[in-house]
């Protein structure tokens, strides 16, 4: 159980970590804008701060793939660790970033539209868990999977978590809708009783014909 959970942890971590870093590198600019519309740093500060978010994902996805292969178990733990550290500050950068954004401001996590949310600061916690716990299980001593049919099985179920992961912000994001408008004769309006008549809520009413005669 323990091989199991400290593949699975960082499996997850470094696919996460890969996936972010190709999004970031293939559209740098949008993490950078994204940086200065949080309002978390300054305006000055938002092209530094990107792209040390971007480096440090890039080497540490890449730290653990040779990690990994090479079988370097210290060196596997350190870049969990680093991994955790960095999780941690999103996490609290996230935080920071939902109280003093304006509303619908993307988080730049992805090349996705995402604005900051609550499930954006919870995956980046869980993220700084799962490396925390995959540091330590592999510091211990937990072994690789043993065989092929162990790696795919861990592989396969690792690839699953971390999409799941990922996209569990864009899973949860439900947009506000707009106003429902009822369109009748006469123009758009909403729906409402009526003022005279009888006819039926938001149908227009025809005046009543005059008595004949008058009224007696």
């Amino acid at each position: 159980m323990t091989v199991l959970a400290a593949s699975m942890a960082t499996g997850i971590v470094v696919l996460v970590l890969a996936a972010a870093a190709a999004g970031h590198l293939a559209r740098p600019s949008h993490l950078t804008d994204a940086v200065r519309g949080h309002r978390v740093l300054g305006a000055a500060l938002a092209p530094a701060a990107a792209g040390g978010a971007i480096a440090a994902e890039a080497l540490l996805a890449a730290g653990g793939v040779t990690a990994v292969l090479l079988g370097h178990r210290g060196a596997l733990a350190g870049v969990l660790t680093g991994a955790a550290a960095l999780f941690g500050c999103y996490t609290l950068y996230a935080w920071r970033a939902l109280a003093s954004a304006p509303a619908g401001t993307p988080c730049g996590c992805s090349r996705t539209e995402l604005p900051v949310s609550g499930w954006v600061v919870g995956r980046a916690a869980l993220l700084a868990g799962t490396a925390a716990g995959g540091a330590a299980l592999v510091a211990a001593g937990a072994a690789a999977p043993a065989g092929p049919a162990e790696h795919t099985l861990t592989a396969l179920a690792a690839a699953t978590c971390a999409l799941l992961v990922w996209q569990l912000p864009a899973a949860a994001y439900q947009p506000r809708p707009f106003p429902r408008v009822v369109a009748v004769p006469g123009g758009p309006h909403p729906a409402a009783g009526p003022a005279h008549g009888d006819g039926p809520a938001g149908s227009p009413t025809r005046p009543r014909p005059a008595l004949e005669g008058g009224i007696r």
